[in-house]
């Protein structure tokens, strides 16, 4: 793709310059042909010469001449040739940039360009669903955000009757601000499974799992087609699964944690981000549900750590990209065509 690029942009160069290094208005061609007219047949024997002592003749007068009608039809051909490899060379510095951006290999890319297993009526449904999913993750996230402030809100409340500021212990308002604190806690787990079930679902239509068979063929094809027409790069976090798999299969890592060194802290805590480290302990999952930073530990054993206020700028790119999904993969898959039978794609 680049040497095709390169090769373009060298040609839109070659003929521009030819456009305008032509000859036809140069006064030099004039003069010669001015010359040539009056020695007849163009001999330089024919051509009078001047002597040192004899008066210089009047030297011709060249006025300007409009150009053939044959040159000008030339002309305006060679700049439409010139505006056509332009074209070219755009769309082709858009597919290196289509190739940079999904970190592919080129002839990876070739392929996607001239296949997709599904035409432009199915391609609404894929889209209409990443629509939906995208939507979702965006309200469970907003509500995470809510239930978060109310989390702080109760701890701060709960640490105000308790008197660490004011030197005052105020047992019935404590106890009331460690109840919500506590009904916080739940509230923000749920909202953490919906986010996680919704942004899983999505990452799967953008990212497939390797499948068997046909079926698995067209899964990983369906895959890179969604992921072309909407620019997600492979380094999008939309495609990363760890967190969802970390806490899905919890039960796994909880097996890890017991049979490596037969004892843990929590299963999980909430914390804030200005706690001290040393108040963390060996918690499995750590939540700071003022940052919504969630700390786990992925299939390896290894500490990994998901910051999910980073998806919603994500998330909206992804949204503002559907708008012109239809009209990329047209440019994309100009040979895409849907199996028999019509379907409603809503």
């Amino acid at each position: 793709m680049l040497r095709l690029w390169h090769e373009l942009l060298c040609k839109v160069r070659r003929t521009w310059k030819g456009l305008h290094t032509r000859p036809s208005s140069d006064s030099s061609l004039t003069l010669e042909r001015h010359t040539q007219s009056r020695s007849g047949d163009g001999d330089a024997s024919c051509v009078p010469q001047l002597s040192c002592d004899a008066a210089p003749s009047q030297p011709p007068i060249h006025t300007a001449r409009a150009a053939p009608p044959s040159e000008e039809s030339d002309r305006l051909t060679s700049h439409a040739a010139v505006s056509r490899d332009i074209v070219c060379a755009l769309r082709a510095l858009y597919f290196l940039r289509l190739q940079l951006m999904l970190g592919v290999m080129p002839h990876h890319v070739q392929t996607m360009r001239h296949s997709s297993p599904f035409g432009t009526v199915a391609l609404q449904a894929y889209l209409s669903e990443i629509r939906d999913l995208a939507s979702s993750v965006l309200y469970r996230l907003r509500q995470l955000d809510a239930a978060s402030g109310r989390w702080e809100a109760a701890r701060a409340d709960a640490d105000s009757a308790l008197g660490v500021r004011a030197r005052e212990y105020r047992r019935e308002e404590h106890a009331d601000a460690l109840s919500r604190l506590t009904s916080e806690h739940r509230e923000v787990f749920d909202e953490l499974e919906a986010l996680l079930a919704a942004w899983a679902r999505l990452s799967l239509l953008l990212n497939p799992q390797k499948g068997k068979g046909e079926a698995g063929v067209f899964a990983l094809a369906r895959g890179h087609v969604l992921r072309a027409v909407l620019a997600v790069s492979e380094q999008s976090p939309l495609l990363d699964r760890d967190l969802r798999n970390s806490w899905m299969h919890f039960d796994e890592r909880l097996d890890t944690v017991i049979r490596s060194t037969g004892r843990w802290g929590n299963r999980h805590r909430f914390i804030h981000s200005s706690d001290h480290a040393s108040d963390q302990g060996s918690s499995i999952r750590l939540i700071e549900v003022d940052t919504l930073r969630v700390t786990y530990p992925d299939e390896k054993g290894d500490r990994k750590t998901a910051k999910l206020r980073d998806l919603e700028p994500v998330l909206l790119g992804l949204v503002n990209e559907l708008t012109n999904a239809s009209e990329r993969f047209r440019m994309l898959f100009p040979d895409a065509h849907d199996a028999d039978g019509d379907f409603d794609a809503a």
